[in-house]
């Protein structure tokens, strides 16, 4: 299945603690990233050295849903990380602890509202590729 490129449509997210749940749009996973560090020092020529950090940034997730006025999503923004589980459209998932960072909505003229929310990373991110 390399390179074939999939239908986003089935891809869920799961909530380890909070009974938060509305009708998915979209997801974006983005920001996972490993800092380069810097190692040129004076005995170095002709271009720059880097090492690659321990560490790794898990990024961020945003989602945005449909919105119905009634779904607690403020309550998120005040809660404790708790893991969060995005069961991808292929059928593997990723799993991370995380914490709300930020609430949106959106009503327009003739348009389903919307609401995004977004989630920052904590810890090291469990990915399931047994599907």
């Amino acid at each position: 299945m390399a390179g074939s490129a999939l239908d986003g449509t089935g891809a869920t997210v799961t909530f380890g603690t909070s009974t938060f749940a509305a009708e998915l749009l979209d997801i974006d996973w983005s920001g996972r990233v490993r800092d380069a560090l810097k190692s040129t020092h004076m005995g170095t020529t002709g271009s720059h050295t880097y090492i690659p950090a321990d560490l790794v940034d898990g990024g961020e997730v945003s989602m945005t849903f449909h919105f119905n006025c009634t779904d607690a999503t403020a309550t998120l923004l005040g809660a404790a990380a708790e893991t969060v589980t995005i069961g991808w459209a292929s059928a593997r998932s990723w799993a991370a602890s995380m914490f709300c960072t930020e609430i949106g909505a959106s009503a327009k003229i003739g348009e389903v509202m919307t609401q995004t929310l977004k989630f920052k990373v904590s810890g090291a991110i469990t990915e399931d590729t047994t599907a």
